[in-house]
């Protein structure tokens, strides 16, 4: 080993090891110093700033990495995740294609793609990059749910269903899998299926507002107006006049023949039509 390269190796460690005792401007400085001298280190130095929230020094670090050899694919991915932090959707797009152009087979990338075509309300984009992900490395659970949660709102319960399934078989239990799991049930009419789960997930979930409601509508359509009712109740007191938790206290006060509810209530009955 020459004393040049002897040096610029004795940078690097330096860098590294100053990283490991969390002193982060000492890496950053040297760093800084072994990729002057020629060390290809643009990557863990950009890595270092960007997990320090600073994102323009990161895309500095990149955009001068790329510009001398922009043939260093990796660093198009690492780019657009820092673009992605810099609310840069379009420009972190453009380097994931130039990066998925030499690494098709790489899921993170189309997951992260997937995520920037939903800033830039791209949802049918958005599916099919959550679509390849999934079938790249099953066990991206995110990609499931991501893609389970577009599907049903797009209107494909039945698709959101096995999407969800999926997801929860690898992360079981997870409390945000089984709510969406629930409504993609309650979604595609099986809503057996849907209350069983929504019962499971209360005990965790019964401060949430916006569960209570979701909850209430399926047993509303489980022809249990009462229950409905009270966690209708039970939303409005955790988010006062949240309009479809209303709505939905008028329909289940219509069921159970409350007159002077539904009268009181009769201004919101449109809202779930």
């Amino acid at each position: 080993m020459t004393n040049e390269s002897s040096s610029i190796a004795s940078l690097v460690a330096s860098a590294r090891s100053a990283l490991q005792q969390a002193q982060v401007a000492d890496a950053i400085r040297l760093y800084r110093l072994a990729l002057a001298q020629g060390a290809p280190v643009a990557s863990e130095l950009a890595g270092v700033h960007y997990q320090a929230g600073n994102f323009t020094a990161a895309r500095d670090v990149l955009d001068a990495a790329l510009t001398l050899d922009p043939a260093y694919d990796d660093g198009f991915f690492q780019r657009g995740l820092v673009l992605m932090a810099m609310n840069e959707p379009a420009l972190a797009v453009a380097d994931f294609d130039r990066f998925l152009s030499v690494s098709p087979d790489f899921a993170h990338a189309y997951f992260q793609r997937a995520l920037a075509h939903l800033r830039l309300q791209r949802q049918g984009d958005a599916l099919e990059d959550f679509r390849q992900a999934s079938r790249l490395q099953p066990d991206l659970v995110d990609a499931w749910v991501n893609l389970g949660v577009l599907l049903l709102q797009k209107g494909d319960a039945a698709g959101a269903v096995d999407a969800l399934r999926a997801a929860d078989q690898r992360a079981p239990g997870q409390a945000k899998i089984l709510q969406a799991l629930a409504s993609a049930y309650d979604g595609a009419g099986e809503v057996s299926a849907a209350l069983q789960l929504y019962a499971r997930i209360e005990p965790a979930a019964a401060s949430r507002p916006e569960f209570l409601t979701n909850h209430g509508l399926c047993l509303l359509r489980g022809a249990q107006p009462e229950a409905a009712h009270q966690r209708f109740t039970r939303a409005l007191g955790l988010a006062p006049g949240d309009q479809t938790a209303l709505a939905g206290l008028y329909l289940a006060a219509n069921e159970l023949g409350h007159r002077h509810e539904v009268g009181a209530l009769m201004g919101f009955a449109h809202l779930l039509h």
